[in-house]
């Protein structure tokens, strides 16, 4: 019997000791503490916090305490009912809110606090409730470098500059949300993850701050942190600021995190590529207006219910086309080729939704796909490329409109021939590049939705490309229907993987005979490292078209594709011929790549140098080179990363918000890169098959 002896312990089958969750302090003595909520003795005897601060599962933090009711959930990084800038402390964090800003003059509130949290505000009247009295409430003006707001997750030191990096993830989130809204107009705000990899460590001389990281190069990973522009004003985005009460939910996906710029051009052995995001090594996160972005210099936002989420949370929704038969996303097998990691075309429908919103647009009763850089002309190649994209992504609208106007513009020769002018006024021709992709397409159709005349259409394009594009007697690809053959030829419009579903439906004609034709072709041209000219003659022993094209002895935008196009048939139909040379322009490609896909760029002369004056990260090149890469990646460690780190770079270039690569003509993001990366992006994922 425990008695009285047990001196205020707890008496436990006769036994004293300290209740359950409480420990003796100091051990062996007869007080008992709960080490997660004593301020003396938190998360260890002997261990108080500091002044202001208060225990909390175990750990010291600063700010006031939640209101009785009001629980905090798993995931909640704030809901500022503590009435305080605080992070709750749970799952590590123990942080607090703060402000920051240039020092070229202005204002700012609320104002910053040295080692503690930023004021909070009441919220609006509208929307005061029992656990909902408080918001975080921050203006900023005549900042015209940066200015914002943010919270540190773990402090180490006595300001929000010395973080620890805690593990967002933790198995189960995959993002993050919170509910915004602007008081007034305002500018663009970048939502950001800081990473110890993004954040300048003592390696960075040139970055003029250690903030902990492990970052060493300014124009590289210094400051090059993920996340997502939201714009200013309006409702009509998932990334765009009301300015109305009580404000929206924006979330914001790990897996689509653009990067704030994308590095290339860079000197040394430095790995030239934006650091991929690890939500295990995340420092803070912040809303900031930086000059990159705008020159505005200020802000009026309010921020609250911050916190993480799982699933698919935040990835949009894709209006599809009923009762189809291979709804988006499929994220088949690509035959035995291997996929690379984590790839799925759930991540790319915002990228199509953004492609969409820029290429397309209403010509009459159709659609076409325009090239902002060429004045906003239409060529059969991107109306079939759009095809292409409109079947898997199951948009049959859009499908019906492109082929509407692809009818519309008939080649000139021909009669009666299904073919597209190559340029919609140009009436000079067909080019069978586009001619296969919408023979292709048309066949997929016809198998994704019920109804309508898509086999009949597809069939009778087949057997035009045959009767027109197919010399007669060499069977060798020529490059439209009025010029060229085994004398002239574009190995970039070999399609073989096509072609053997072609022979399914056009069981009279040789198109086997035209696959051995484009095999020894490719073999008389691809040379020791398989980068190929853009055009050769003579069945492709020679390359060049005696300067018709320009670059046409190079590995240019054209020649891009050779990849892709093999590169299905390496994976479809496990040719030996596709598969030798996939793994030869591969082995190419990672190694160009090897130190950053910001080294790779978008022409090449055959003999594998760079191009003097060519471009950097382009959509096109990388894609078609990761489609390249889906063979030989099952069996080449170095080929694997390629293709993965591949796959990043197209997420990354297609939700950047970085204005040098986005913003006008002379940007990467063009017709070209971003239709062909978003094709090579469903391939990569397993979204373009034959059904």
């Amino acid at each position: 019997m425990c008695g009285k002896s047990c001196n205020g312990q707890a008496c436990n089958a006769g036994v004293c000791g300290c209740a359950s969750g409480q420990t003796a302090c100091p051990a062996g003595s007869g007080v008992c503490k709960d080490l997660m909520s004593d301020n003396a003795n938190c998360g260890a005897c002997g261990a108080p916090c500091a002044a202001g601060q208060a225990c909390s599962s175990g750990k010291c933090s600063t700010g006031g305490t939640r209101p009785t009711g009001c629980p905090a959930a798993a995931g909640l990084l704030s809901d500022f009912e503590e009435g305080s800038g605080v992070l709750v402390p749970q799952e590590q964090r123990t942080g607090w809110w703060y402000v920051f800003a240039d020092t070229m003059g202005g204002s700012q509130t609320p104002p910053a606090v040295n080692n503690a949290p930023i004021a909070v505000a009441p919220a609006p009247a509208g929307e005061q409730a029992m656990c909902n009295k408080y918001e975080l409430h921050s203006t900023a003006a005549n900042h015209p470098q940066y200015s914002g707001f943010g919270a540190t997750m773990l402090p180490t030191g006595p300001n929000s500059n010395q973080k620890s990096p805690v593990d967002l993830a933790r198995g189960t989130y995959t993002g993050l949300s919170f509910k915004i809204r602007s008081e007034s107009g305002t500018a663009p705000v970048w939502f950001e993850f800081l990473n110890s990899e993004t954040q300048p460590g003592p390696g960075c001389t040139a970055c003029g701050v250690d903030l902990g990281g492990t970052a060493t190069n300014n124009a590289i990973d210094a400051f090059n942190t993920r996340g997502r522009l939201m714009n200013g004003t309006g409702a009509s985005s998932i990334w765009q600021i009301p300015t109305t009460s009580p404000g929206k939910v924006i979330t914001v996906p790990f897996a689509t995190l653009g990067p704030r710029y994308l590095p290339s051009d860079c000197a040394g052995s430095v790995m030239c590529e934006a650091p991929a995001f690890n939500p295990a090594s995340v420092l803070g996160i912040q809303f900031s207006i930086y000059d990159q972005f705008t020159t505005a210099g200020g802000y009026n936002l309010w921020v609250d219910d911050v916190k993480l989420v799982s699933g698919d949370m935040g990835l949009p929704t894709l209006t599809q086309t009923a009762g189809a038969a291979h709804p988006f996303p499929r994220d088949a097998a690509i035959g035995t080729c291997a996929k690379p990691t984590g790839a799925s075309g759930k991540y790319l429908v915002e990228a199509y939704q953004n492609w969409k919103s820029t290429f397309v647009v209403a010509d009459g009763n159709n659609q076409r796909v325009k090239r902002p850089e060429n004045n906003n002309d239409s060529v059969s190649e991107g109306i079939a490329y759009g095809m292409l994209i409109a079947v898997y992504m199951n948009d049959q609208a859009l499908f019906d409109g492109l082929f509407g106007f692809w009818k519309s513009h008939p080649a000139a020769g021909p009669a009666n021939a299904p073919l597209m002018d190559w340029k919609a006024t140009s009436g000079n021709g067909s080019a069978v590049d586009a001619d296969e992709d919408a023979a292709f397409a048309l066949i997929q159709a016809s198998k994704q939705w019920s109804g309508g005349s898509y086999a009949a259409d597809g069939l009778a394009l087949v057997k035009a490309i045959y009767s027109n594009e197919v010399e007669a007697g060499t069977l060798a690809i020529k490059p439209g229907n009025n010029f060229g053959g085994n004398s002239l030829t574009n190995p970039s419009y070999f399609a073989p993987a096509y072609y053997r579903v072609f022979a399914t439906v056009d069981s009279g004609d040789n198109w086997n005979g035209v696959i051995t034709k484009t095999y020894s072709m490719l073999k008389a041209i691809q040379g020791s490292n398989g980068v190929v000219p853009a055009w050769c003659q003579n069945g492709c022993t020679t390359a060049g078209a005696n300067g018709m094209y320009t670059d046409d002895t190079r590995y240019q935008y054209d020649a891009h594709r050779t990849p892709w196009r093999i590169g299905l048939d390496a994976c479809w139909s496990g040719n030996a011929d596709a598969q030798n040379y996939a793994k030869l322009i591969t082995g190419f490609f990672a190694t160009q790549a090897v130190n950053g896909m910001g080294r790779v760029v978008d022409i090449y002369q055959t003999n594998g140098t760079p191009l003097t004056g060519a471009k950097f990260n382009s959509m096109s090149i990388i894609g078609t080179a990761a489609a390249g890469a889906l063979y030989s990646a099952g069996s080449t460690a170095a080929h694997k990363q390629f293709l993965d780190r591949a796959w990043r770079f197209l997420l990354d270039a297609s939700y950047t918000a970085d204005p040098t690569f986005r913003a006008g003509a002379m940007g990467a993001y063009t017709y070209y890169n971003a239709t062909v990366g978003l094709l090579t992006a469903l391939t990569l994922s397993g979204n373009f098959n034959n059904f």
